[in-house]
């Protein structure tokens, strides 16, 4: 089944495809299209999300896209639809697989945690320290609560304390099968540092993860997708407290400091040096309300904020 789009726009170039619907994503909520799209001579696999349906969640998407690039964090590619060629009537947004060739494989946290705990009753592998800490965190919480591994937004109470687990079961993974990291830490404390700033709201242990490379066999933090950020179409106004939010952020920021200070330093002035830049991205994105254009500049405000308080 093939369904032709003629406008479309992928790194600020113009392009007609026609885009082959293969089947339908296993996981996620929404289990968008998978589809195949023809770019430059190639094919590329990706998820068609329809901007009808979700309104500006994708259209943030793209925005928090473009400032994840500016600042140098590995983003996965989003290719804009258009149902005219006046490329102004946005429908649907395509997320381009990470991976792009048969030597590469994508496996997410989720999944790696699932391996190495089977690993670990079948007495493949020892308790580890990472083990013993995830035990201590989940007998003090209540079971009618989050479980860790559904914390997904950068304000919850135990954000760090998933995404923390994430980097070391991802380390021990790893170790398992002999990979060589390719500047796996300082990809992990950007993307930290990139959640704070934009306010992430679903960096669940699905939606990210290591690429690995069979070919070489290296692993490295696969680029950024299902971004999104805490303004008004990801959550009920009675639910905004913008007071709450920025102190967890701010709590965050500060741990990442003490254990990564001279990373942190370094990454901290690469964003503060491109605080008029993000801001224009958001200015100047046509597809994004005026509303929530606002909102996205004053989360990128605190976010600049909580920077410079810190470090």
């Amino acid at each position: 089944m093939k369904k032709e789009f003629k406008n479309c726009i992928l790194n600020d170039r113009k392009f007609n495809t026609h885009i082959d619907i293969i089947g339908k994503a296993s996981e996620g909520w929404s289990q968008p299209d998978v589809v195949k799209i023809k770019y430059e001579g190639k094919e590329l696999i990706g998820y068609r999300k329809s901007t009808i349906i979700l309104g500006e969640k994708n259209v943030i998407e793209i925005v928090l896209g473009k400032i994840g690039i500016a600042l140098g964090v590995s983003m996965a590619d989003t290719v804009c639809v258009f149902s005219d060629n006046t490329y102004k009537n946005l429908t649907d947004i395509i997320s381009i697989s990470v991976v792009r060739g048969t030597h590469e494989y994508f496996i997410n946290f989720r999944e790696m945690r699932d391996e190495l705990f089977y690993d670990l009753q079948k007495g493949n592998i020892s308790i580890t320290p990472w083990i013993t800490r995830w035990m201590t965190i989940r007998k003090r919480k209540n079971e009618l609560l989050k479980d860790i591994w559904d914390i997904k937004a950068v304000n919850d109470s135990d954000y760090y304390d998933s995404i923390q687990f994430a980097f070391e079961v991802g380390r021990l993974y790893i170790d398992k099968y002999k990979l060589k990291m390719h500047n796996f830490q300082s990809a992990y404390i950007k993307m930290i540092m990139f959640d704070i700033l934009t306010g992430q709201a679903d960096r669940t242990p699905s939606n990210y993860g290591l690429l690995i490379n069979n070919n070489l066999s290296t692993a490295s933090l696969a680029p950024l997708f299902d971004n999104s950020t805490l303004t008004k179409p990801y959550m009920e106004k009675d639910e905004i407290n913008l007071n709450h939010i920025i102190l967890k952020k701010e709590r965050v920021t500060q741990v990442l400091y003490d254990m990564y200070p001279n990373e942190f330093l370094n990454i901290k002035k690469q964003i503060l040096e491109k605080s008029n830049e993000l801001k224009g991205i958001i200015e100047s994105e046509s597809y994004l309300s005026k509303e929530n254009k606002k909102l996205m500049l004053n989360t990128i405000e605190e976010g600049l904020a909580i920077f410079e308080r810190v470090g």
